[in-house]
C-alpha cells in the first residue's frame, strides 16, 4: 500500500530569530561540490549515489527526490526502477554469484542448479526442475518488473527506446535474467535520472511559491518607484541635488528584493532563518496535532484510557501501537482517504526523514551545528506499495495530462518548514549575498544618473 505522509514540522517566525542573522551571514555552510560559475544562481554537484543512499537531509533527501519526480516532473518510474534493480542485482549475486562468461550461452544467461546448466529462457516454475525458493522469488520479481516498467501501457512504463524494450521483452520472456542484460536499460535510466537530479537541486534553492514571488516583485518595484520621489522633487521642485541621495535606501532595498525574488529567494523568509514554504502536495496532507496526555485523552474519549502520562513525539520512529493512537490528525486539517487529494501518496518503502527512527536527533540540534548526513534505511522493494498517477477518463495512460496532479496553489503567506540541508542553505546564502552585491552596483549607477540629471529651471 502506498504511504500517506504527513506535513513536515512547521517553522514559526519570531523576532528573536533576527538576532541569529549576523551569524548566518558571516558563517555560511561550506561550499561542498560547488561548480564555478558567473551566474547569480550557484551550481552544486550532488551525487546521485549519495541521494539514493539517503545521505542528504531535507529538502534533498531521497523522499524529497521521489516527491519531486512523482508530483512535479512526473518521471518517478526511473527512481523506482533504479531501486528495484539494485535490490534485484544484490539478490541475484547472492543466489548465483557474480556473472562470468561461462554463465552465458550467447546472450541468454544460464542458471546453475546442482552443477547442472539450465537455460533460463525455457525455465518456468512448473518444469520438472525444482529451483530454489530464492530463484523463484527472483523470477516473480522480474515478471512484476516487466509488467510495471516495460510492458506498453504499464502504469509506470519507462520512457525508453522501443528497440531496447522490445529486445528485453523478447529475450527474457520466461526467465530470471542476469543484471548484466539490463545494463542498456540502466544506462538510459541513469542518464534521465541524473538530469532530473540536477533540475531537482536547482528547484530546491527556492524558498517560496509563485504567489510569494509575485508579492516580492511588487514590493521591490514599489520601493524603486518610491525612491524616485526625492529625485523628482529635486528635478521638478527646485530642491538641491543632495536631496536625490535620499533615494539610496529605497533603490537598494527595491533592487535587492526584486533580484532575489526573481532567483527564488524571498528575503522576508530568509531573514528569519533557513526555511521554505511547503509544497502543494505537502499542504494537502494532514497535520499531526500535539500529542494527547492521559487527561486530554480521557476528556476527548469520555472514558479512562491506558495511555501513558508522558506525551510521545509525533515524529518519533519507535512509538508502539498504543502510543500511535495518541497521534490524531488536526480536526481542521483532517485527511479524507476518499477526497480529491487522496492520490497524494508515495512509496511506503522509502521512509520520510521526519518519520524515520534515524531522526531521533532533534531538528534544533541538526540546525545548530550537527549537519551530518543521516542514512535512510530503505525497506525491501514492494510493487504493491508503489503509488499511481491519477487516472482521467478518455485519456491515454502514457499522456502527460494523465500524469498531472492537481493541487491547490501555495498561498502567499502559507506555512513554512525548516531547511536542514547545508547545500541548500549555502545556495540560498549565495543568492542573497550576490543579489545584495548586484543591487549595490545597480543602485550606485542609478543614483549617479539621477544626480547628473539637471534640475528644471524655476520660472
Amino acid at each position: 500500500m502506498a504511504l500517506v505522509s504527513t506535513r513536515p514540522p512547521s517553522f514559526k517566525h519570531s523576532v528573536f530569530l533576527l538576532l541569529d542573522l549576523p551569524r548566518r551571514l558571516c558563517n555560511p555552510p561550506p561550499a561542498v561540490g560547488k561548480v564555478r560559475s558567473c551566474r547569480l544562481t550557484p551550481i552544486f554537484q550532488v551525487s546521485l549515489e549519495d541521494v539514493l543512499q539517503g545521505k542528504h537531509l531535507p529538502p534533498l533527501s531521497l523522499k524529497d527526490f521521489e516527491e519531486y519526480l512523482l508530483f512535479q516532473e512526473r518521471s518517478v518510474e526511473n527512481l523506482y526502477f533504479t531501486i528495484w534493480l539494485k535490490e534485484y542485482a544484490e539478490k541475484y549475486e547472492a543466489e548465483f554469484g557474480a556473472p562470468t562468461n561461462d554463465d552465458f550461452i550467447g546472450d541468454v544467461p544460464v542458471l546453475r542448479v546442482d552443477d547442472a546448466s539450465i537455460d533460463l529462457a525455457t525455465l518456468s516454475i512448473d518444469t520438472k526442475v525444482n529451483p530454489s525458493p530464492s530463484s523463484i522469488q527472483l523470477m516473480h520479481s522480474f515478471r512484476r518488473a516487466k509488467q510495471t516498467f516495460f510492458v506498453p501501457g504499464a502504469p509506470l512504463e519507462l520512457n525508453l527506446n522501443s528497440n531496447i524494450t522490445r529486445d528485453l521483452l523478447d529475450n527474457t520472456e520466461r526467465s530470471c535474467p542476469s543484471p548484466e542484460m539490463l545494463i542498456p536499460v540502466k544506462e538510459e535510466v541513469d542518464k534521465m535520472l541524473r538530469g532530473s537530479l540536477d533540475r531537482f537541486v536547482l528547484a530546491r534553492y527556492s524558498n517560496n511559491g509563485p504567489q510569494r514571488t509575485f508579492c516580492g516583485l511588487l514590493a521591490g518595484v514599489g520601493a524603486i518607484l518610491l525612491g524616485f520621489a526625492p529625485v523628482l522633487m529635486s528635478i521638478l521642485g527646485g530642491e538641491p541635488r543632495g536631496v536625490r541621495w535620499a533615494s539610496l535606501p529605497c533603490f537598494w532595498l527595491g533592487w535587492l528584493t526584486t533580484v532575489a525574488s526573481t532567483h527564488g529567494v524571498c528575503l522576508s523568509i530568509y531573514l528569519f532563518g533557513d526555511a521554505r514554504q511547503m509544497h502543494p502536495f505537502e499542504l494537502v496532507r494532514p497535520k499531526i496535532s500535539q500529542p494527547l496526555t492521559r487527561k486530554d485523552a480521557d476528556i476527548e474519549l469520555g472514558q479512562s484510557s491506558p495511555l501513558p502520562d508522558r506525551p510521545v513525539s509525533a515524529y518519533s520512529g519507535g512509538a508502539s501501537s498504543s502510543q500511535v493512537e495518541m497521534l490524531r490528525p488536526d480536526s481542521r486539517n483532517s485527511y479524507d482517504a476518499d477526497s480529491e487529494f487522496s492520490h497524494a501518496t508515495t512509496a511506503s518503502f522509502i521512509p520520510s526523514y521526519y518519520s524515520s527512527s534515524a531522526t531521533d536527533v532533534s531538528i534544533e540540534t541538526s540546525y545548530h551545528g550537527i549537519k551530518g548526513p543521516v542514512l535512510t534505511i530503505i525497506a525491501p522493494f514492494d510493487f504493491d506499495a508503489l503509488p499511481s498517477y491519477p487516472s482521467l477518463p478518455s485519456t491515454p495512460a502514457d499522456s502527460c495530462e494523465c500524469r498531472k496532479f492537481k493541487f491547490p496553489s501555495i498561498p502567499a503567506f502559507g506555512p513554512l518548514t525548516r531547511v536542514l540541508n547545508p547545500i541548500i542553505q549555502r545556495a540560498q546564502w549565495e543568492i542573497a549575498i550576490r543579489s545584495a552585491l548586484l543591487s549595490t552596483i545597480i543602485t550606485i549607477v542609478s543614483l549617479l544618473i539621477c544626480v547628473l540629471v539637471p534640475a528644471r529651471p524655476l520660472r
